[in-house]
């Protein structure tokens, strides 16, 4: 009985042994993934942009991008070209390291843009796109077999959405936008934050300086 005893308590000491290593890598990979690679506090100060922990204040956004799901991370805030802009990252509730996690960076524009959402066309787009509200064509061949276009105010996104700003969406690389208020937002599954945000910045800009020299010229 003793010898039972022994060994029990030896597997037992194993198996908790086993228990601690494996949260100690759990914990280990959920810092690391939910950091980055890069760390945004630091990435911030570099760029003399603001930092914070909380970015509840962009919830209104992260509701629009219901799809993404999770937690809101750290946001930084500051200037791009002369573009305010917004960056946080949304954490997804699952602690899994295959999901996928997003950085999301939101410019915002001086003039209200109706709301819309732009994404490149592909096969996934055009399937399940119509969850996502009605599409819109705006009669420009090249620029609809490029973009899938989708807005419940049809007549406001085509008096928008036409020559030259087809044009000029047509040769940016494809990226998805949410256009909402005085906000362009765009966003990429991405674990490195200061790396996709400076990856999105130059084009999130240049989109919100296209649309909104559009929406001006329309006024």
């Amino acid at each position: 009985m003793r010898d039972v005893a022994i060994d029990l308590i030896r597997i037992g000491a194993l198996v908790g042994g086993l228990l601690a290593l494996t949260l100690i890598i759990g914990l280990a990979i959920g810092r690391s993934t939910w950091r980055g690679r890069g760390r945004p506090r630091q990435w911030a100060r570099q760029q003399g942009w603001k930092y914070s922990w909380f970015a509840e204040r962009w919830r209104p956004v992260a509701r629009r991008l219901t799809w993404l799901g999770g937690h809101l991370g750290p946001a930084v805030s500051g200037t791009f070209d002369g573009w305010p802009v917004t960056a946080f990252r949304v954490r997804p509730r699952s602690s899994s390291v295959d999901t996928k996690h997003y950085v999301v960076v939101a410019v915002t524009v001086p003039v209200p843009l109706p709301e819309l959402r732009l994404r490149p066309r592909t096969w996934a787009a055009s399937l399940f796109g119509s969850l996502d509200g009605p599409e819109v064509r705006t009669g420009v061949p090249t620029f609809d077999d490029q973009y899938l276009l989708q807005a419940h105010d049809h007549a406001a996104v085509r008096a928008l959405v036409r020559p030259p700003l087809t044009e000029q969406l047509s040769q940016v690389a494809p990226m998805p936008i949410l256009m909402s208020g005085h906000w362009v937002i765009t966003w990429t599954a991405a674990r490195d934050m200061p790396a996709a945000i400076d990856q999105l910045l130059p084009t999130a800009t240049l989109v919100a300086q296209q649309f909104t020299t559009a929406a001006e010229r329309q006024s």
